[in-house]
């Protein structure tokens, strides 16, 4: 796993963690996996909360956000004061009280990805998204649907869906996948 201190810094400075969740360039893709969640849910990499923020502004469900950042779990516990985060190395955590699992662009940020999410009960449902491009802190990238079923196979994944985000003024798009799975 990448060192804390460069997400403290991303989380820091970066207007994209800190705005509104309803201006986030992720709003489409997080609306979008809302049909999915339900229960207790745990966040991997809940970064500075703004998921959580409009999770529970549109459904009434038991969170808890996990991030290893101390900048992301102090700005998530100032924009959701009634949720809980908690600072902690996600890889070593027992998951599996939860009936949901959210990891959004999170698993290509973990060397132990796959040893991740074996730790995963049986029957889990898993609500995840991954880039199609590296970028600093990436171990991985995918360019298909394909390349995301053959990497989790240890995962019923159920259904993707493409999102495009424009990335630059040349009007340049990145590609995200949302993914909809249960643990095989």
């Amino acid at each position: 796993m990448n060192g804390s201190q460069d997400y403290d810094l991303i989380y820091r400075d970066s207007d994209k963690y800190n705005c509104h969740y309803s201006i986030s360039v992720y709003y489409p893709l997080w609306r979008s996996a809302l049909k999915y969640i339900s229960g207790t849910v745990a966040e991997l990499g809940c970064g500075t909360g703004q998921f959580a923020h409009l999770l529970r502004s549109f459904k009434d469900v038991e969170y808890t956000g996990y991030d290893f950042s101390d900048e992301a779990i102090l700005k998530a516990k100032k924009r959701n004061p009634k949720l809980t985060f908690i600072n902690e190395d996600i890889t070593k955590l027992n998951l599996k009280g939860y009936d949901v699992i959210v990891a959004f662009e999170f698993l290509e940020h973990i060397k132990d990805d796959i040893e991740l999410t074996d730790k995963f009960s049986k029957g889990q449902k898993i609500v995840f998204s991954l880039p199609s491009f590296m970028a600093r802190l990436h171990y991985r990238c995918f360019e298909s649907e394909q390349e995301i079923k053959e990497r989790y196979k240890n995962l019923d994944i159920l259904n993707i869906e493409t999102f495009k985000f424009i990335r630059n003024k040349a009007k340049e798009t990145n590609t995200y996948y949302l993914c909809y799975a249960r643990k095989l």
